[in-house]
Order: C-alpha cells, then structure tokens, then sequence
C-alpha cells in the first residue's frame, strides 16, 4: 500500500501527507500481512513510526501471518531509536510469541542486540515485564540461548 511504502521507506512527507487526508488507511497490510507500523519498525524508520503512532487509528497491535508485531521487528533489526519509541508509546507485544514461539526478547538475543536486551529486561507497562526466565518449548531460557550463541554482553544484559 502507498501507505506501507512512504512509512517503510522512510518518505516521512509523503506519509505524512497521505495520513493527513484521512482517506489512506494506516492499517491496511501489504502481502506478507504486516501494517505499515510493522513495516516501518522492521526498517528503522523512527520518523514514520512516530508519525504513525501519533494517528489515532493505527492499530499498535497489530501482527502480520507469523503474528510478529511491530516491537518484535525492531528487536529483530537492532534498531534501538525505533523500540524506544515502540515502548514510549504503549504498544503492546513486548512479550509475546510469534508463531514460531520467539518473542521480541528471543529476536534481540539471536542478534547479538544487547542494548535491546537492556530496554526489553528494563521495560514495564501496567505492572507487567518480559519474562526472563520463560522457557521455550525446548526447556531453555534467554541466559541459556544467549550463551549458546556465544553473546558476552548480551549474557551480562541478561
């Protein structure tokens, strides 16, 4: 969608503009089910992502098919600014799985994010906090994976 393009692409104007009109729909998915939230977190369009969480119809909870939602593709990417934004502006997901079982936590330790790790761990929306010591459906714990992939500091996150 125009809209998906202008806010992954980082066209801040140009989403702007088609924001502004009221007539884009700021929720409409592209082909592989993610908004135009999702789209711009993954890409680390901080800008797009504020203007977007500043229209009052953006779903913030939005998920795409695998039902990763916007925080999870910032965790994924490494992009610090965008989660810090995600997080300041109450978008929900901060702890929940995809499809696969990964939630954010897991997307940010893979890649070797320890400045993430640090927000995620830090992180508290209406009492709740991500959950450290989750295990995943093989037993294992964020400390544990973070080991295994051999990530000092994100094991000192941690």
């Amino acid at each position: 969608t125009a809209v998906s393009w202008a806010a992954g692409d980082g066209m801040d104007d140009a989403l702007k503009a088609l924001l502004g009109d009221g007539r884009a729909d700021p929720n409409l998915p592209d082909n592989q089910g993610r908004s135009p939230l999702s789209r711009a977190a993954g890409d680390g369009c901080t800008g797009a992502v504020r203007a977007l969480l500043r229209d009052g119809r953006v779903d913030k909870a939005s998920g795409d098919k695998s039902r990763r939602n916007a925080i999870s593709w910032a965790c994924e990417r490494g992009h610090v600014d965008t989660l810090r934004v995600l997080l300041r502006g109450k978008c929900p997901g901060v702890d929940e799985p995809d499809d696969a079982g990964w939630a954010p936590l897991a997307w940010a330790i893979q890649n070797n994010a320890p400045e993430i790790v640090e927000m995620l761990a830090a992180h508290r929306h209406d009492g709740a906090a991500v959950d450290l010591e989750r295990e995943d459906s093989s037993g294992r714990t964020a400390l544990s994976w973070a080991a295994e992939y051999g990530h000092p500091e994100v094991v000192r996150a941690l």
